[in-house]
């Protein structure tokens, strides 16, 4: 009887790249903002040594919604207008970072979220916004490095703190 031997094919090593939870105002600011600080960080992203991007979908309805409110117009045919080309933009933005891989969206639901890291987040301060304790908390679930943000949530330096030190989530202001 022959003897067999069985070799495990050796396993490439995948790289995995850090990964910074995207907020709206970073997207938002990409489209409506006359400042190139957030279209920079949007063409980095993902690119060689920098951390890959990720948005959950509560993350993208607060992006649309924001459209709706800031694209509006007087005359509501170029209201229309000024939204499809808004639409567009973050189509073109969104869809690029996707098929490069630089940017996943992570769908969130009861089943991957921890209410108990919300409510922490909700704890260290009680005006942090729902919404920003839902991205927070999505970030920390997915093991983010950075959450990248333009809003005042960077200056409130007792959750920065706190953030950091329990989940090791750094959030960073552009």
């Amino acid at each position: 009887m022959k003897a067999f031997r069985f070799f495990k094919k050796k396993q490439k090593k995948r790289k995995v790249f850090p990964i910074d939870m995207i907020d709206s105002s970073i997207f938002l600011g990409s489209i409506f903002d006359e400042d190139n600080k957030f279209k920079e960080y949007l063409n980095i992203v993902g690119y060689k040594t920098q951390n890959k991007g990720a948005i959950t979908n509560s993350l993208m309805g607060e992006i649309l919604t924001n459209i709706f409110i800031k694209a509006k117009d007087e005359d509501k045919e170029k209201q229309s207008f000024l939204r499809m080309k808004v639409f567009e933009l973050l189509n073109q933005i969104v869809t690029k970072l996707i098929e490069e891989g630089k940017l996943q969206i992570i769908k969130l639901n009861k089943d991957n979220f921890d209410f108990d890291i919300f409510s922490y987040i909700k704890g260290i301060d009680y005006a942090i916004s729902d919404d920003d304790a839902i991205h927070l908390t999505s970030a920390v679930l997915i093991n983010c490095q950075n959450f990248v943000t333009s809003d005042k949530l960077a200056e409130n330096k007792i959750l920065c703190e706190k953030l950091k030190s329990e989940y090791n989530l750094t959030i960073k202001k552009i």
